[in-house]
């Protein structure tokens, strides 16, 4: 905890992709403490365009209570986490 502050630090999740997102995820490793932050990397950039990419994602949802789910686009399986206190 900070000073003055009650209660737990809040958590952040980056999606990252690219030099672009390297150089964000970077920034924010340098202001938020290690268990704060979670980067989630897109590391499949394909650089030629004659290779085909499907280009299947995953959809995060946030709930109101800190509660979230993921699902992996290219098989539709979904899995939730609860909220931390």
């Amino acid at each position: 905890m900070t000073a003055g502050r009650a209660g737990p630090l809040p958590r952040y999740v980056a999606l990252s992709g690219g030099v672009g997102g390297a150089k964000f995820a970077l920034g924010l490793s340098r202001v938020l403490r290690p268990e704060q932050l979670t980067i989630i990397a897109n590391t499949g950039d394909v650089p030629d365009p004659a290779v085909h990419d499907q280009g299947f994602g995953m959809r995060v949802t946030v709930q109101p209570n800190g509660s979230f789910t993921v699902v992996n686009e290219r098989n539709n399986h979904a899995k939730t986490y609860p909220a931390r206190r």
